[in-house]
C-alpha cells in the first residue's frame, strides 16, 4: 500500500525533478552544439530555457469553433475507456 509522505518530501521531490530537468536540457543543448561543430557557450546552454520563456509568453492559439464530431465522440469514448481500464485492473488482481 502507498504510505503518505510528509509535505517537505513532496516539495523536495518536485524541486529535484525541476533541477534534473534543467540539467538534462542544458546537457542536451551542450551535446547538440558539440555535435553540430559549434562553439559551446553559455548562450548555447541557456537557449532552451529562453525558448521555454518565449513559449510561455506567446499568445495562445484559439480555434474558430469547437469540433462537434470530436465533442460527441469524447462523450462516448471517455466512459468506455474508463470501463475498459477498470476491467484491465480487475483482471490483473
Amino acid at each position: 500500500m502507498i504510505a503518505s509522505a510528509p509535505l517537505w518530501a513532496v516539495l523536495v521531490v518536485a524541486a529535484l525533478l525541476t533541477v534534473f530537468t534543467v540539467v538534462a536540457v542544458a546537457a542536451d543543448a551542450l551535446l547538440g552544439a558539440w555535435a553540430a561543430g559549434r562553439r559551446v557557450t553559455g548562450a548555447a546552454l541557456t537557449a532552451p530555457l529562453v525558448e521555454v520563456l518565449r513559449l510561455l509568453a506567446a499568445q495562445p492559439r484559439t480555434t474558430p469553433a469547437a469540433d462537434g464530431l470530436l465533442w460527441r465522440l469524447g462523450l462516448a469514448v471517455v466512459p468506455v475507456a474508463g470501463v475498459l481500464s477498470a476491467v484491465v485492473i480487475r483482471s490483473a488482481t
